[in-house]
């Protein structure tokens, strides 16, 4: 079994490893995401900062919904390579 394919679950567990940067790198967006008035409140930034950066916030954030969303249906999508009725 060992020299054999790899099962779905284990071809799974590969891609879920894969994944991984993305997924630290969608919770730091989204910790970032929440701070932008307490970030321009520190910085002492001025109102033109603080706008744009609050509409970068807006589309960052309708980005991380998309993205989240896709990546959720893929796995709810996820087919087994091995199966050959996935074809």
């Amino acid at each position: 079994m060992r020299d054999g394919p790899k099962g779905a679950d284990a071809q799974f567990t590969d891609w879920r490893r894969s994944q991984q940067f993305g997924g630290i790198l969608m919770i730091l967006l989204r910790l970032a995401l929440m701070t932008p008035g307490g970030l321009c409140f520190v910085l002492h930034a001025p109102s033109s900062v603080s706008f744009g950066l609050e509409i970068t916030g807006f589309v960052l954030g309708w980005w991380v919904k998309r993205a989240r969303k896709r990546y959720i249906r893929t796995i709810v999508d996820w087919k087994d390579p091995m199966d050959g009725s996935a074809t």
